[in-house]
């Protein structure tokens, strides 16, 4: 099998116009694969860092320039000859070579776009799609078959304008729902909204990552914006499509009470539960993400044991991506399903292992896009190839994002022939 010949990196804008890093390696018989990895602003506590240059006089200090050189003058000699099927020992030497517990030495940034660039090489050099290659290689799914999609809508928190509390505000269509059905849905009911909010006077701006931002005097109102929107389709709310939610509970804690716009008081741990509960009896919210803090296990636990049945409670920065974590998680019965993006570890490997173990414990999984993305679809055939549950891939109004439902058409042309 065909061995590296060469890697060069170099310094790239994603989806929000900050650096990252494109990487190009070729293989021996002289082709070559090309990626582009994501950016993640939205918090710092992962289990692998992301490195940038800190230079105030480029990018204000998001620049990735030395993070580039750092590949091309010492990662990339040293993974020279080693062949590209060997995903397994070629990720095992990028975390040696960096050499600490949370790759701040070259970075999660450095270290996943070798990762990923391997992987498609091995892809290229057996002449398999890349979501057959990560089938067959890793075996974590005996079908191929598209992953339910969540598309988060409209948007608040930290990437919204003050506009709303919680960080996204998503629908999600039943299970019985195909993939052409479902973009179609989720487009439709897109186009919608924005007739809503412009029939209420309001504007339909989009953030960072292409949610609309209406401003709601509560949380709640989102849903009957959606409620309504929907009623002007053919679609049958609780029957062809329900809601989820990204609370990202940890901008929204302080001293274990939480602050939202829904009424003047602060919530308590037991009340914000309450209120969890209430929307998914009125709204069918079967997707509750980050809805405590990540310290406050006992209320993860409890709400687990009382909705988890009907509620896929979605632990991301509770567990970020952590194996240790993710055991316990399990252990503890604390959620019943992770989301995992992939700069959380830094290597395929790490993160096709997280999902082998929650797999094996049934939990959900939900492969995750990032907040700064770019018109890589790596992740598109990732979810296949991996057989997600749930691919959470953005809006599907932005060309990052809209690159990668594409690529799904396509990966589902070819498993399902007409």
């Amino acid at each position: 099998m065909p061995n590296i010949r060469a890697i060069k990196a170099r310094e790239v804008l994603d989806s929000q116009g900050f650096p990252t890093i494109q990487l190009f390696l070729w293989i021996e018989d002289g082709r070559s694969v090309v990626v582009t990895v994501p950016n993640e602003w939205a918090y710092e506590n992962a289990e692998a860092k992301i490195i940038r240059d800190n230079d105030d006089q480029e990018f204000n200090g998001k620049g990735v320039k030395k993070v580039v050189e750092s590949i091309n003058k010492e990662i990339a000699p040293k993974l020279l000859g080693m062949p590209v099927i060997s995903q397994g020992e070629i990720d095992k030497t990028l975390i040696e070579l960096d050499g600490t517990a949370d790759k701040s030495k070259y970075g999660a940034n450095a270290i996943l776009a070798i990762s990923m660039a391997t992987l498609k090489a091995g892809a290229l050099s057996t002449n398999l799609p890349l979501y057959s290659y990560i089938q067959q290689k890793y075996q974590l799914t005996e079908f191929l078959s598209i992953p339910n999609c969540v598309y988060p809508l409209i948007t608040g928190g930290d990437f919204g304008n003050d506009n709303i509390d919680f960080q996204e505000f998503e629908l999600i269509p039943a299970s019985h729902v195909n993939f052409n059905r479902s973009l179609t849905m989720a487009s439709t009911i897109r186009e919608k909204i924005e007739d809503v909010i412009e029939s209420r006077g309001g504007s339909v701006c989009t953030g960072p990552t292409g949610g609309f931002l209406p401003r709601m005097n509560s949380n709640a109102e989102v849903f009957e914006l959606f409620l309504e929107a929907i009623k002007t389709t053919q679609y049958t709310f609780a029957q062809d499509i329900f809601f989820g939610l990204d609370v990202a509970a940890d901008t929204l804690v302080t001293d274990d009470n939480y602050k939202l716009r829904d009424k003047p008081d602060r919530y308590s741990a037991k009340d914000i539960a309450e209120y969890y509960k209430s929307l998914r009896e009125r709204y069918k919210t079967i997707y509750l993400e980050d809805p405590f803090s990540s310290k406050d296990e006992r209320s993860w636990q409890q709400i687990t044991e009382k909705i988890g049945t009907t509620t896929k409670i979605v632990a991301d920065e509770f567990i970020l991506s952590n194996h240790e974590k993710l055991k316990k998680a399990i252990k503890n019965k604390t959620a019943n399903a992770i989301c995992i993006k992939l700069l959380d570890r830094g290597t395929i490997s790490e993160s096709l292992q997280l999902m082998k173990i929650a797999k094996e414990a049934e939990w959900t999984v939900v492969l995750s896009e990032h907040s700064g993305e770019t018109n890589e679809t790596f992740l598109a055939d990732l979810s296949v190839g991996a057989g997600v549950d749930y691919a959470k891939l953005g809006p599907p109004n932005q060309g990052e994002r809209v690159a990668k439902y594409n690529r799904l058409i396509e990966i589902n042309e070819e498993i399902n022939p007409q």
